[in-house]
Parts: C-alpha cells; sequence; structure tokens
C-alpha cells in the first residue's frame, strides 16, 4: 500500500471468522467494542500510548493507529501483541477444522471481488511533498486524516495528456486504490493556487475504464457491512473522519461492475451533493440496485448550510443518515 504498510491480508484471508475474538482472546488484547470497531493502545513498542489510539475493523481485521499512523492487517497486529513472527502468527490463526477451513474458503468466493484488469502502473507524484495542505486543514480536516488516505501536496507534476505532456501547480494529490490497497490512478484536485485553466479534478491518463469499474475508498470499506455512497473523494473521507463509512463515486462513470460491487453490503445509503447532478446519482444508483439491497437515500435538512457531504458540520452528517429514507419511499416523493 502507498502509506507503508506491509501487503495487507483480510480476516477471511487469514481464516479468521471472528476477529473481535481473535484479538481480545488469542492476541490477549484488551479493549472497547465500538460498532464495528475495537478500540485498543497502539501495539507499536516505540509508542508509548496510554488512551487507546488504535482502531481494529472488526470486519475486516485492518487496525490503525491514529496518533502514530502505524497500521496493518491482523498477522502485523499479532507479532506486536505477542512479540513473536509471521509464521508463529500465522499457525495461531489458521482454522481448527475441516468444516471451518471450508467455510473460510466459500466466504472467499463470495466476497473478494475480480481482479480489475488492465492494471496501470501507476507512480506516486515525482515531486512529492507532504504538504502544506492548508486548504484541506482549513476546512476541518486532521493530519491522521490525510495520512490515513496518503493524500499529498504537488508542488509541480509533468502529467500526460490526449494532446500530450503538460505540466500542473500546486494540487492536492489523491490516490485511488483497490480493496488490496493497489494504486489504480491519482485524483489531482486544483487549489487557489492552481493555474486558471486547470480543471477542479484531473486523473491518471488513461485510468478512466478502471474508474467506472471502481469505487475511491475500498481499501478501507471493502468488507465493511453498509455503506455510505457519495460523489467525491472528498467527500468520502470527511464521513470517514467523522466515523461513517463511504465510498466515493468519482465523476458520473457507472459500469454494471462498478454497480454490483455494492450487492456486497448489507444495506446501502445515497447521499448526494445537494444539486441537480446529486440527485441524477441517486436515481440511478438507485434504480440499478434498490430491488437488489435494502437501500435508503440520505438527505440535508432545512438548517444544514451545505451543498455536499464534505461541508456538512459532523453532527448534521450522522443526522442526515440518520433520517435517511427508504429507496421507494424516496423515489415516489422525488421522481415524477
Amino acid at each position: 500500500m502507498t502509506t507503508g504498510y506491509d501487503y495487507l491480508k483480510s480476516a477471511t484471508d487469514l481464516g479468521v471468522t471472528n476477529v473481535l475474538d481473535t484479538v481480545s482472546r488469542v492476541f490477549g488484547i484488551e479493549g472497547e467494542e465500538r460498532g464495528d470497531e475495537y478500540d485498543i493502545l497502539c501495539p507499536d513498542p516505540a509508542h508509548n500510548d496510554t488512551t487507546p489510539s488504535v482502531s481494529v475493523n472488526l470486519t475486516t481485521g485492518f487496525w490503525h493507529c491514529f496518533s502514530c499512523g502505524r497500521g496493518g492487517d491482523l498477522l502485523g497486529l499479532g507479532r506486536r501483541a505477542l512479540s513473536r513472527d509471521t509464521q508463529a502468527v500465522e499457525q495461531l490463526l489458521r482454522p481448527s477444522s475441516p468444516d471451518a477451513l471450508a467455510a473460510i474458503l466459500r466466504s472467499r468466493l463470495v466476497r473478494r471481488p475480480r481482479t480489475l484488469s488492465p492494471v496501470l502502473e501507476v507512480p506516486a507524484p515525482a515531486s512529492y511533498s507532504a504538504g502544506p495542505l492548508r486548504e484541506l486543514l482549513r476546512r476541518g480536516f486532521t493530519v491522521e486524516t490525510l495520512r490515513r488516505w496518503d493524500v499529498r501536496y504537488v508542488p509541480h507534476e509533468r502529467l500526460m495528456g490526449q494532446k500530450g505532456p503538460f505540466n500542473i501547480y500546486a494540487s492536492i494529490g489523491i490516490p485511488i486504490e483497490d480493496d488490496h490497497g493497489r494504486v489504480l490512478a491519482w485524483c489531482y484536485r486544483r487549489t487557489d493556487q492552481s493555474a486558471e485553466w486547470q480543471p477542479r479534478y484531473l486523473y491518471t491518463y488513461g485510468s478512466d475504464g478502471l474508474i467506472r469499474d471502481t469505487w475511491f475508498g475500498l481499501q478501507h470499506y471493502g468488507a465493511a457491512d453498509e455503506i455510505v455512497i457519495v460523489e467525491g473523494a472528498l467527500d468520502a473521507m470527511w464521513c470517514d473522519q467523522c466515523g461513517i463509512p463511504a465510498l466515493a463515486l468519482l465523476g458520473t462513470g457507472m459500469a454494471t461492475r462498478k454497480l454490483q460491487m455494492l450487492r456486497r453490503y448489507r444495506r446501502v445509503i445515497l447521499l448526494g451533493d445537494l444539486d441537480a447532478g446529486g440527485a441524477e446519482v441517486v436515481v440511478k444508483i438507485g434504480n440499478a440496485i434498490g430491488g437488489l439491497v435494502p437501500t435508503r437515500v440520505a438527505s440535508y435538512s432545512s438548517w444544514m448550510d451545505a451543498r455536499d457531504p464534505a461541508e456538512l458540520h459532523p453532527v448534521d452528517l450522522e443526522l442526515a443518515v440518520l433520517r435517511s429514507k427508504p429507496w421507494p419511499q424516496w423515489k415516489m416523493a422525488h421522481v415524477s
């Protein structure tokens, strides 16, 4: 992954059916269960953590420390907690019976998406810099969130376009990854310091097909129980910072495979921008999956001074999701 973690294996890949039991009983780590997360002290010896800074996802087993930035999968967590090597931890996680192994294999067949093809070899921006990202910080994003999503400030980058190479300046680089953490493309967002001609969003040249096939945020929420669907990458990152699992559409491209991915979730909540384009996105996705997956539509209330999810105060964002309406009911009221 571009975050600096080793290659991650989900709980399913490791043969783990109960992440909470594994972390608490097998690894002996005490913590506090909070919805789909388990909050614990950071297991990294170099981090003298006194208050729980790590959240372990109880579906995937992935963990992340919001203080020091460390993270990884259950193997990495076990190595640190037990001071044992990878092979020893893998042995502890191995299914205990043939029936358990068969259940794991069946789960893999259901949950694992097909490999995207072709895959671009996408390098990180050449002129990498960790900052400044003042524009995002002013909007309320934390440094921890920017690190979690590997957001980068790009002073200058030479990109390839349909008519040849060109230069962009003072942009925000956001990697687009699949659920294995593999970078498929980069999204470059203009800032107030960018050249006037530069569009609001630019993507790695030749990645259009890949973006139409996948969702932004799968590396964190590909195996979540339920999901909120938003339009832009910053919207998904803001939801994540507010404790709401979300995937972003990125533009308006929705291939059949992309829509089929949503069938893996127990419930889907649609939260578009507050404009005609946002309503169009909600209708398109709702029509495609509303009869296959329990689907709801979140809504902005009159007091919410916002046009998109990234502008919502955390409390208002939570209210918009909590007050979502079933898709058939929303459609009847808004679609003639």
